[in-house]
């Protein structure tokens, strides 16, 4: 299988169920729901493994996010169209889960790992964006001084993203 033929196998795979929870695909490998103010986010990578087991597998992993258009704003000072679909807040969907194991799912002749990925997704994608409503529950992760409530930002991201969102607050 080619990235191409992947990349179909992914749509073709996922498009209807995450239909079914309210997606839908806003690009290439990417699904979206919400409003124009915010918006969340499950994102698809892939790649053809080279080697080991896997080699000649597409193999993919998910990311999920959500994308708050004020924040965007405030960061960037105008909407750029190359960055329409970044999410403001997001992590690997492995990362959501307890353990916190990497997975990488793989295509192959035998297997499709529809059902695991669908079953992550409500399991951890859905409590991850029920978490993140607004603006105020991205705050309150990001004033945490652990690190893994930071999502994936560096302590600079963290800090220039806390500021943003205080303008946002004293502005209103």
């Amino acid at each position: 299988m080619d990235l191409n033929k992947g990349r179909r196998t992914i749509t073709s795979t996922f498009q209807e169920p995450l239909h079914q929870r309210g997606f839908s695909e806003a690009k290439r490998l990417t699904f979206t729901r919400g409003t124009r103010d915010r918006i969340e986010i499950i994102a698809f990578g892939l790649r053809k493994a080279k080697v080991g087991s896997k080699a000649g597998h597409i193999c993919f992993g998910v990311g999920v996010g959500v994308r708050f258009e004020a924040i965007e704003r405030a960061l960037r000072n105008k909407n750029t169209d190359d960055r329409e679909l970044f999410p403001t807040v997001g992590l690997s969907l492995h990362l959501l889960r307890p353990e916190r194991k990497y997975t990488e799912w793989c295509f192959d002749d035998t297997n499709s790992p529809s059902m695991e990925v669908i079953s992550d997704v409500d399991q951890y994608a859905v409590p991850f964006f029920d978490r993140y409503q607004n603006i105020d529950d991205v705050r309150s992760a990001l004033v945490s001084e652990d690190p893994r409530s930071w999502f994936t930002l560096s302590p600079a991201e963290r800090r220039e993203m806390l500021d943003a969102i205080a303008t946002l607050q004293s502005a209103t």
